[in-house]
């Protein structure tokens, strides 16, 4: 298999990673893989988002919360 013939459909990032999103190398990595994620039809996600601040941080790098409660 390549890289070509994958085909993710989610990018599922764990909470742990918004403290260290203030990093500017991190934040370039993770448009990045956003970018990809996005371009190839699929969709991301992070876990923990607590703040307005953190939710809007998070939107601007592609990254998206997911959906709780009814």
């Amino acid at each position: 298999m390549e890289v070509v013939d994958l085909a993710p459909d989610i990018l599922k990032l764990e909470a742990g990673i918004i403290p260290k999103l203030g990093n500017e190398r991190m934040q370039i990595l993770v448009r990045g893989m956003c970018n990809i994620i996005i371009q190839l039809g699929g969709v991301t996600l992070i876990e923990g988002i607590e703040t307005e601040n953190q939710a809007q941080d998070c939107l601007g790098l592609g990254l998206a919360a997911p959906r709780t409660g009814a």
